[in-house]
């Protein structure tokens, strides 16, 4: 696999300390990427940034994170005339391997940055405009990972609310409806009420909300900082 040096070059400061330093890193990635793209250079693109959403360093996830949005964008977009092109579906799956857990990894922080790495990736995906035009399948595909962190540790809860909101507002009207109705609605009505359920429901079905849901919620309330 090969890489042009700009591209090279344009990792190394990604996840500098300095916002501008990684805005200029992910504008670098893409001129070098899309100016005369090659698809083996795309697919070590793209490796490359979902390796670097797991780092340990949270200047690097937030540098690679929005680099990745960038550049899904763009491989999407008429400015990849290759023949790598990679759907939601595929994305999600790359995502799901690179986010991984490895069996050698110690318990902890270690753990926790895998798990961050997964989450910032789905927010880079909801940025990049893949769900938009994406059918509900796959939109629920993103929406049900952002669910299913809810459920691992209980730091993960208030981020994977607002990411699965942000994957849900990223939807087209017509998919944003059924992930509402049919999957959000089967998570909602399964889960013990939190802050956080309480907060999804406030942003996709304020309607909803009865002085009965809102006693459901009193004891998590009074418990939880809101969001």
């Amino acid at each position: 696999m090969s890489a042009n040096d700009d591209m090279l070059s344009a990792f190394w400061t990604m996840g500098s300390d300095d916002p501008s330093v990684r805005a200029a890193s992910a504008d670098k990635l893409l001129s070098s990427a899309f100016s005369s793209p090659q698809a083996s250079d795309l697919r070590y693109a793209l490796k490359r940034l979902l390796a670097g959403l797991c780092s340990g360093r949270a200047s690097a996830r937030q540098g690679y994170a929005a680099a990745l949005s960038l550049f899904l964008g763009h491989l999407s977009s008429p400015k990849n005339t290759t023949a790598f092109g990679p759907g939601l579906a595929d994305v999600l799956e790359a995502l799901r391997d690179a986010t991984a857990v490895p069996a050698a990894a110690k318990k902890g922080a270690e753990t926790r940055d895998y798990a961050f790495g997964r989450l910032f990736g789905v927010l880079s995906v909801a940025k990049s405009g893949l769900i938009e035009a994406a059918g509900r399948g796959e939109a629920a595909e993103a929406l049900g990972m952002c669910l299913e962190m809810y459920g691992t540790k209980k730091w993960m809860r208030e981020t994977a609310a607002k990411a699965a909101r942000s994957v849900i507002d990223s939807a087209s009207p017509s998919v944003r409806a059924a992930l509402i109705s049919s999957d959000l609605a089967s998570f909602l009505s399964s889960t013990p009420p939190t802050a956080e359920t309480l907060y999804l429901t406030l942003a996709t079905a304020p309607t909803s909300i009865t002085p009965e849901v809102i006693t459901s919620h009193a004891d998590a309330l009074a418990s939880t900082s809101s969001l």
